[in-house]
Formats: C-alpha cells, structure tokens, sequence
C-alpha cells in the first residue's frame, strides 16, 4: 500500500480547521452579542475554514478512499462534520479503500 500523503502537512490541516472552527465560534457569538469588534472573525473563520475544506476536498479525491461518493456528497451537504469526520477517519478509509 502507498502511503498517500496531504499536500500540506496534516498536522497543519488539523491546526487550520481547528482554528477555523473557533474563529468561527468566536464571530457568531459576538454577532449574537451585538459586538462590534470581533464580528471580523466571523468573516476570517469562513474564509479559513473554506481554504481548509478545499484541501481537504482535493485529497478525497485524489486518495483511494473508502466509499468515496458519500464522502464527496457528504462534503458537500454538512461540511463541518463531514470534514471533521473525514479528518478523524482518513488513515483507515485509505487502508479499507486500497
């Protein structure tokens, strides 16, 4: 089995979605509040979290995974948890898909 590896390190996959995530958090709550100040992380979580789905994107498929067409649509229809997950579950959908 070849070892398909992330364009980018997944380490830094991780911190981007992580980061993407909170930054996200962070502007919905503070448009919640009717804060002013930090409603810009609403708009750097979305473009940050869409640079992260992209990537992952490419690499669903690009590797041979484990039933790709759900991945593809689920990607599609609730990307946060579906990126999530497929993060969580890469390693062993690469080893059912091969």
């Amino acid at each position: 089995m070849k070892n398909e590896q992330f364009i980018y390190n997944p380490k830094i996959i991780w911190i981007y979605l992580i980061t993407s995530y909170l930054l996200l958090l962070t502007g919905f709550f503070t448009k919640l509040q009717g804060w002013e100040i930090l409603q810009d992380a609403l708009v750097g979580g979305r473009i940050l979290f869409f640079l992260t789905w992209l990537i992952i994107m490419v690499d669903i498929v690009k590797t041979p995974i484990f039933n790709k067409t759900f991945w593809v649509i689920s990607i599609f229809i609730i990307p946060p948890i579906a990126s999530l997950f497929y993060m969580i579950l890469r390693n062993r959908l690469i080893r059912l898909g091969s």
